[in-house]
């Protein structure tokens, strides 16, 4: 039914890169609506309603990396398993929406909130400065919590080297956070903010 949705896509090139997203990965958006919903019967529902969500809002993902495309479909994907998870739930009581309310409203919360948004999009750039297999292991490792043999799978190598990638990935990615920490440091003594 997805592959049908992605097919009725009008504009060619919007069709082309949600259909390779989701070709490329399907077993992964597919365990996480498992995972999130707890239930494999409602996974596939939950999926083609991110992707109906996802379908809508091209237009963001023309402007990311691959990293953060995936990432944004994993959001989609939780948001509507929540969704789902509500309608499942019982109707909580008014006093219990007012406390939920005020502890989402609430000036640290939002801080918290935009802090983690700030985050994720500085993970994403420097996560793109990685080579391939490295942020691909990195994503399938700590993203879509995959085991090491299912990274080495998907990878194409033997299991004993995507430890290997991984610790790869870590310490160029730890260089890549160290070398622009310092670069924010040097730009902020220039402008005599320190």
């Amino acid at each position: 039914m997805i592959f049908i949705l992605l097919q009725a896509i009008e504009n060619e090139s919007d069709r082309i890169l949600l259909t390779d997203l989701y070709t490329q990965h399907q077993r992964l958006f597919l365990y996480k609506a498992n995972m999130y919903t707890r239930n494999s019967s409602h996974a596939e529902d939950v999926l083609q309603d991110a992707m109906i969500r996802v379908i809508r809002k091209v237009d963001t993902l023309r402007g990311l990396t691959e990293a953060q495309m995936v990432a944004y479909v994993d959001r989609a994907i939780y948001s509507c398993a929540m969704t789902f998870l509500q309608k499942e739930a019982k109707t909580p009581q008014a006093d219990e929406w007012e406390d939920a309310l005020e502890g989402i409203q609430s000036e640290t919360d939002v801080m918290d909130h935009l802090n983690r948004k700030e985050l994720s999009i500085q993970l994403g750039i420097v996560l793109e400065q990685l080579a391939p297999r490295e942020r691909n292991a990195l994503i399938y490792k700590y993203i879509f919590e995959y085991k090491d043999s299912e990274i080495a799978r998907i990878l194409s190598v033997k299991p004993e080297s995507v430890r290997m990638i991984l610790t790869r990935a870590r310490r160029n990615l730890k260089q890549f956070v160290m070398k622009e920490e310092q670069h924010g440091l040097q730009y902020q003594e220039t402008n005599g903010a320190i």
